[in-house]
């Protein structure tokens, strides 16, 4: 029986592959880091291995040794590269396309699975949660039909990782902007969005903006 390695960070990807909703644990083992990926490998062969929400680049000996997939949060060849739930709320996208990528040395260039239209409604943890489950439904589908990607197609868009000093807000941004600089930004692992005030830090979080009126909670820090 083949058998199969997620690896992914972020703790709400470890409690979804743990849930009941998924149904394949006897075949896959979860890692959550390099080190470990690397040690599972020694003495573990999976037929794929699947990346969510991964955050370091994964060596090329890997990639041609194993077939190894990625799931993207964009309609590839749209948005190649990091960050790309911020890009993609910064340019106001409401929705977007997740997709599932066979890994090759050059990134976000691989053929593709499947796509699958994803919101971005809400906050980043409420997006990464609804993408995540996604994740692990088309894992299931990808190890039940085993089907064979096709080449990408469409203008190549490049994003870039955003620095954590881009969490500042700017001051030019209007309500609907500032909501979603805020919103954007706030899931675990992060650098939340913020404003200085004095020689303090503010960081936000919890945004909701309803009838013209933004709420948020704040936290003071020294910079």
């Amino acid at each position: 029986m083949d058998k199969f390695i997620i690896a992914s960070t972020g703790k709400w990807n470890k409690e979804l592959y743990f849930s009941k909703n998924f149904h394949l644990r006897k075949r896959c083992k979860f890692v959550e880091s390099p080190r470990e990926l690397r040690r599972v490998l020694k003495s573990y062969k999976p037929k794929f291995i699947f990346f969510i929400h991964w955050r370091w680049i994964v060596p090329k000996n890997t990639i041609t040794k194993y077939e190894c997939i990625c799931f993207h949060m964009t309609d590839l060849p749209y948005g190649r590269g990091g960050s790309p739930l911020q890009n993609l709320i910064l340019r106001k996208h409401k929705d977007t396309k997740l997709s599932v990528i066979k890994m090759t040395a050059k990134v976000d260039a691989g053929p593709i699975y499947y796509k699958r239209t994803l919101s971005l409604h809400g906050s980043a943890l409420q997006i990464y949660l609804r993408c995540s489950k996604l994740c692990l439904k088309l894992i299931e589908k990808i190890i039940k039909n085993n089907p064979l990607p096709s080449e990408q197609k469409g203008k190549i868009v490049k994003f870039k990782r955003r620095q954590p000093s881009q969490s500042k807000i700017p001051n030019n941004l209007n309500l609907n902007d500032i909501y979603d600089y805020i919103r954007m930004l706030d899931a675990p692992g992060y650098p939340k969005a913020y404003i200085n005030f004095g020689k303090n830090k503010v960081e936000l979080s919890e945004a909701k903006f309803n009838n013209g009126i933004l709420k948020f909670k704040g936290s003071v820090k020294s910079n």
